[in-house]
């Protein structure tokens, strides 16, 4: 599609990316930094519908990292602005994520390991990284993480649920990400271990929300 991707309005994937990746962050800073934003964003973008609800994903990776699950971050592109959609997470990825945060909880707030426990596999999930949302195929292909956002968009924006999704080439997404990426490395405020506990610790009654 012709799109500019230099032109884009980075700022919000950027600071997703510090929140949620690199600096110490609690729950409400996530709220106020990157999902507040990002729903006003959708909800600008669907009081003008565009022709394509343009996406674009990142580079497969290991998740959990000592796992054989898989995982890919995505993004979307509304009112010229890049914003950080979720992670979709194959099913040994969710599996396995689900099983050691339950296990996590367990220590530290019971009523919600046994909340996370009782809740749907195939749950929609936001916590302290991510907005996991898990594929319902092995494949994560394009059907694959199109079918993830129809099932994001059905919670957070269904006035876009009519417009058809886009993906990006490859090599333009990685374009975008690699930008993202070292414009929130350069500009992140690295948290010392005592800030990070600090904000784990606040963290601890308020860890994640889902939808089944």
């Amino acid at each position: 599609m012709d799109l500019q991707v230099n032109r884009l309005d980075r700022s919000l994937a950027v600071e997703a990316w510090k929140t949620l990746w690199i600096e110490a962050s609690t729950w409400q800073t996530r709220a106020d930094k990157v999902w507040l934003p990002t729903r006003h964003l959708l909800d600008k973008t669907a009081e003008n519908p565009p022709k394509k609800f343009v996406c674009f994903a990142g580079k497969e990776y290991m998740f959990p990292n000592d796992s054989d699950g898989v995982a890919v971050k995505l993004f979307f592109i509304g009112e010229n602005r890049v914003a950080y959609l979720g992670t979709l997470k194959d099913p040994i990825a969710n599996q396995v994520d689900r099983q050691r945060e339950v296990d996590r909880l367990r220590l530290i707030n019971l009523n919600m390991a046994n909340t996370l426990k009782q809740s749907k596999l195939n749950a929609i999930i936001r916590d302290a990284a991510q907005l996991g949302i898990p594929a319902d195929s092995s494949f994560l292909d394009t059907a694959t993480a199109t079918r993830a956002v129809q099932r994001y968009l059905a919670i957070w924006s269904p006035k876009l649920l009519a417009v058809p999704i886009e993906w990006l080439k490859p090599k333009d997404a990685d374009v975008i990400i690699n930008a993202i990426r070292t414009e929130a490395e350069q500009t992140a405020r690295y948290p010392t271990n005592e800030e990070d506990l600090l904000a784990r610790h606040q963290d601890e009654q308020e860890t994640f929300e889902l939808w089944d």
